[in-house]
């Protein structure tokens, strides 16, 4: 009976260990000091407005329009969690949320 318990255990734990690893980072940018990086997490959306223009919806509720959403990212409907940071001097046509600039991205 404890070899049979010895066994189960033994089991059980090789299937914790193989559980599912996380999900590798994309980096967008490189590291700069202008502006301190937040995290961010939430869901690409894919806004028809002047052409188009892919946001991510945050779970804070804010629209973030990313600069440099890299291509494998954009599509609606996707999670992702990212490092970003506010993106100086830049101006858009399409006024839906807060330029941001990614420095690094993955699928959540």
């Amino acid at each position: 009976m404890i070899h049979l318990r010895l066994s189960i255990l033994t089991v059980l734990a090789g299937f914790a260990a193989c559980g599912p690893s996380p999900v590798p980072w994309t980096a967008v940018t490189p590291e700069q000091a202008s502006h301190p990086s937040f995290r961010l997490v939430g869901s690409v959306r894919h806004l028809d407005l002047e052409g188009g223009v892919y946001v991510i919806r945050g779970d804070d509720s804010a629209t973030y329009v990313p600069t440099n959403l890299p291509a494998g990212f954009r599509y609606p409907g996707t999670r992702v969690e990212a490092d970003a940071r506010r993106a100086e001097n830049v101006m858009g046509i399409h006024q839906v949320g807060h330029p941001i600039e990614l420095v690094r991205i993955r699928q959540r």
